[in-house]
């Protein structure tokens, strides 16, 4: 069984460099509130604290669950793909395997990275890296499919 992992320092630096945003919008905030400023600033400020929280939470709350969880994303081996909850993907199974990397939705809200499967009943399996894999996210889908060409046509 192969496991696909991350080093936890890569999620302790992100969480850290989230956690700089979260606190520079905390005083911004704090300006807003009881700062002597002109409207304008005021307007200025709240824009920033807004944009800190909204793009910066949730990268900062994916990389702290990860800093304190397993460093263990998934693993693969002759049979599928084993999810952390145990669940397994049979090779037969999966249509396509894609490589998305981290973007906004349609309300720009930002989706971490991760791994689309498509499954042959039209269905999709997202298994969340949450671009903790750096450069390693080419690495793992050329290892995925591999495994996938060699053991797609087993039963």
């Amino acid at each position: 069984m192969t496991s696909v992992t991350f080093e936890r320092k890569t999620a302790i630096r992100n969480t850290l460099i989230c956690f700089l945003f979260i606190i520079v919008g905390l005083f911004l905030t704090w300006e807003v509130v009881n700062g002597r400023h002109s409207t304008l600033f005021r307007i200025y400020y709240a824009s920033g604290a807004f944009l800190s929280f909204w793009f910066m939470g949730p990268h900062f709350y994916w990389s702290a669950v990860r800093t304190i969880g397993s460093n263990s994303l998934f693993s693969y081996n002759h049979e599928g793909i084993v999810l952390n909850d145990n669940h397994t993907i049979p090779w037969n199974r999966i249509k396509k395997l894609e490589s998305i990397e981290g973007k906004m939705n349609k309300f720009l809200f930002p989706v971490p990275s991760h791994f689309l499967l498509v499954l042959n009943d039209q269905s999709e399996q997202r298994i969340y890296t949450y671009s903790l894999l750096k450069d390693k996210d080419i690495e793992v889908l050329k290892e995925l499919r591999s495994a996938w060409n060699l053991n797609k046509h087993k039963k």
